[in-house]
C-alpha cells in the first residue's frame, strides 16, 4: 500500500519526534511576524527541520529544506505544524533585518565549545559574534568538578585562578616566556620520560611581583618535547593546580585536547556546518545547536563517537535505504570495535 511505502521512506523519523519535546521552550523564543503579518514562524520548528536537514543526505540547500515542508508525510512524521511552515527564505528574511546589524559585516561567528574528550560528546556551547573573548564565554560558563584543558589562547592567571575558585583544576598551555618563582624541582620517573616529560617542578608564584599574584598557590610547570606538523622539535609549557597528578598524565590531558580539533572538523566537513543556510543570527545560532544535537543523538544511539561511515548509514536508513537489520548490524560492528580497543 501507498501508506506502507510512505512509512519505509520515512523510517527512523521517529528518532526526531522523540527531540521534538525538547525543543518545546522554543516554540514562542523569538516568534516573529512574517512580512504579510499572518503567519508565525516557530523556532522549534525550525530546529526540527535542521535536524531533518542532517540527517538527510539528499537535503543539501535551503531550497530543499523548503521544498519539504510541502510533504504532508514528512511535517507529519517529525511532528510540525502546516500553519508555522510557509517558506523557509521568508522566514530567513524576517530574521535578518535585525539580527544582522548586531553581527559583524562578515557574518563571522565563533563557538565556544566545552567538550568531554572521554565521552567524545559536546557538554556545553556559546554562540558569539567572532570578536569575542574566548575567556570572557569560558569565565562565563565555569563549572564544578571540572578539569578544563586549554589551549594557550586561554593563558590568562585570572582565568586560572577563576577557574580554581569555580571548584575546578586546570592544564593551560603558557608561553616559555613566562615569569615564576620556583620552588622545588621534581624527578622524573621512567614513564615521565617516555611520555615526553622532561622537566616537573613546583612554582610557589606565577608572574612578575610587580602583578598581582592571582593564584596565591603553588602550582606546576611542566615541560613535554615534542614534534610540529612539519616534524620540528618543540616544547609545550604546561600549568597546572593538580600537585598530585602525575606528570606524564598532565602530557597525556593535554594531548586529548586534540580531540575538540577532530571534532570541529567533524561538524564543518561531515555534517556540512561549514556552509551556512541562514545568514541571520538566529538561523546561525539554530543550526549550530542543531548540529550539535544531531552528534549527541549520533553517540547516544551508537555509543562511540561519530564518524562518517556512521553518519551515512543513519542518514540512508532514515531514507529507508538501509533495512532494519542491517543497521542493526552496524550498531554490532560498533560495539564489538569498542570492546577490542578496550
Amino acid at each position: 500500500k501507498a501508506d506502507n511505502t510512505d512509512e519505509v521512506d520515512l523510517r527512523g523519523a521517529n528518532l526526531i519526534r522523540q527531540v521534538r519535546p525538547l525543543l518545546a521552550g522554543l516554540h514562542e523564543i523569538g516568534a516573529e511576524r512574517d512580512k504579510a503579518g499572518n503567519r508565525k514562524l516557530f523556532f522549534d520548528d525550525y530546529a526540527s527541520l535542521l535536524l531533518l536537514y542532517f540527517f538527510t543526505p539528499a537535503l543539501t540547500s535551503l531550497r530543499a529544506l523548503q521544498q519539504a515542508t510541502n510533504w504532508e508525510q514528512t511535517r507529519r512524521k517529525i511532528g510540525i505544524r502546516r500553519t508555522s511552515l510557509g517558506s523557509l527564505s521568508e522566514a530567513a528574511s524576517v530574521f535578518d533585518a535585525e539580527a544582522l546589524r548586531e553581527i559583524v559585516p562578515e557574518l563571522a561567528v565563533k563557538l565556544h565549545l566545552h567538550f568531554d574528550v572521554l565521552k567524545g560528546v559536546p557538554v556545553d556551547a556559546e554562540l558569539t559574534a567572532a570578536g569575542e573573548s574566548e575567556t570572557r564565554s569560558l569565565k562565563r560558563r565555569l563549572q564544578p568538578d571540572r578539569l578544563y584543558v586549554i589551549g594557550r589562547g586561554y593563558a590568562k592567571y585570572e582565568l586560572f585562578a577563576d577557574i580554581v575558585a569555580a571548584g575546578s583544576s586546570f592544564i593551560g598551555r603558557v608561553k616559555d616566556s613566562v615569569a615564576y618563582k620556583l620552588q622545588e624541582e621534581r624527578e622524573l620517573s621512567e614513564d615521565d620520560r617516555n611520555a615526553g616529560v622532561i622537566r616537573d617542578c613546583v612554582i610557589s608564584r606565577l608572574g612578575t611581583t610587580h602583578r598581582p599574584d592571582y593564584l596565591q598557590s603553588p602550582v606546576r610547570l611542566i615541560v613535554v618535547e615534542t614534534t610540529d606538523r612539519d616534524g620540528k622539535p618543540h616544547e609545550l609549557w604546561l600549568l597546572t593546580d593538580r600537585l598530585n597528578l602525575a606528570a606524564e598524565l598532565v602530557a597525556l590531558a593535554y594531548r586529548y585536547r586534540w580531540m575538540v580539533e577532530l571534532f570541529f572538523r567533524w561538524m564543518k566537513c561531515i555534517l556540512g556546518s561549514r556552509h551556512l543556510i541562514s545568514h541571520s543570527r538566529n538561523g546561525i545560532t539554530i543550526q549550530m545547536y542543531a548540529a550539535l544535537i544531531v552528534s549527541l543523538l549520533i553517540t547516544l544511539r551508537t555509543g562511540c563517537k561519530p564518524t562518517k561511515r556512521t553518519f551515512e548509514i543513519i542518514q540512508f536508513y532514515l531514507l529507508g535505504w538501509v533495512s532494519d537489520d542491517e543497521f542493526t548490524d552496524h550498531l554490532k560492528s560498533l560495539s564489538q570495535k569498542k570492546s577490542k580497543t578496550k
